[in-house]
């Protein structure tokens, strides 16, 4: 039995279809998941056992501007 190169060409077509259907699907399940891998919030120091986290709060207010501040 001989097979048309027309049918071959389908077939192809077809599994990439498939191939890119699944693709998005994996994509969309992977991005469906609310959070639950998240990493846990960091403990916030006490001011009392160290006296540089009062600082170190003062500065993640304030981002990216931190470095550029002159207050030291």
């Amino acid at each position: 039995m001989r097979v048309r190169p027309l049918q071959i060409q389908s077939i192809a077509r077809a599994t990439g279809y498939v191939v890119v259907a699944a693709a998005i699907a994996a994509t969309a399940l992977h991005f469906r998941h609310d959070g639950a891998g998240a990493p846990a919030p960091l403990p916030v120091p006490s001011t009392r056992s160290d006296p540089l986290a009062l600082e170190l709060a003062r500065c993640q207010s304030i981002g990216m501007a931190a470095k550029d501040d002159a207050t030291l």
